[in-house]
């Protein structure tokens, strides 16, 4: 029978490079837009107002910068899960098979590596864009430059800075719903498919799974101490063979998750 430890492996480093794939064709979709808008802009001479059309790159440039550095923060848990799994399959012995021994895997740093660098050149091409009209207008005395240029600049920055950081709260937000809902449909289920007192394993597996879906933040932190606190208190640890202990009782503690 095919371990399940190892169908999970399979599937987190195909969505590695996946992943790894879309950050790299994202790029190509925002510079494409930026490009197309700043060389529309620095060929047009009439019409001072046409750079608030660099709003829109600057914009995006913003969005991107702030998803990328909240996804650097997941890929983060999303590494240490697959290091963990590798190291289980490296030690497991299921069903009398032999130990698999996997010594080479994806760089697991390196898609969190491009995030941090690719949010923050967004951010730094964002405030490119918002000098770039500046540099077109010169030379002009230092002191007085062009009303609508400044307001453009002001717009510019706030689009940046609120953009940049609405997409980051948003993103968080999404991912603490998608997580509390993915772990209270996990404890659902539990008790759900178990009304006698199952073995202890089958809430390990459990507890295992809503790891799992935990990212750095101080609250799957505190996640994190209220599953181990479950774990100790009723030793799912130890003889996992055997039946979970005062089982009403945990199903109570689960509602603490």
């Amino acid at each position: 029978m095919e371990n399940p430890r190892w169908k999970e492996f399979e599937m987190r480093v195909e969505a590695y490079r996946f992943y790894l794939s879309i950050i790299l064709q994202t790029n190509v979709f925002f510079y494409a837009i930026a490009g197309v808008a700043l060389g529309f802009y620095l060929n047009q001479t009439s019409n001072e107002y046409l750079a608030y059309a660099l709003l829109l790159p600057i914009l995006i440039a913003a969005v991107l910068g702030g998803i990328f550095h909240h996804a650097a923060v997941l890929q983060k848990g999303a590494a240490e899960t697959i290091e963990k799994i590798r190291t289980a399959l490296n030690t497991d012995k299921q069903n009398g098979s032999v130990k698999l021994n996997i010594e080479q895997i994806p760089d697991l740093d390196l898609l969190y590596i491009l995030l941090r660098i690719f949010g923050s050149i967004f951010i730094l091409v964002g405030l490119a864009i918002i000098v770039t009209p500046f540099l077109k207008a010169a030379p002009f005395h230092w002191g007085q430059s062009p009303i609508n240029l400044i307001f453009f600049a002001e717009i510019g920055c706030l689009t940046l800075f609120y953009g940049g950081y609405g997409a980051y709260y948003f993103a968080c937000k999404y991912h603490r719903e998608v997580t509390r809902k993915r772990i209270d449909r996990l404890k659902k289920a539990f008790v759900r498919d178990y009304t006698k007192p199952p073995i202890k394993e089958h809430a390990y597996l459990l507890f295992e799974e809503i790891e799992a879906s935990l990212d750095n933040s101080m609250e799957s932190d505190s996640i994190r101490i209220t599953l181990h606190r479950i774990q100790r208190d009723y030793q799912i640890d130890d003889e996992r063979h055997l039946p979970i202990q005062n089982y009403e009782k945990f199903k109570e503690s689960l509602d603490e998750i």
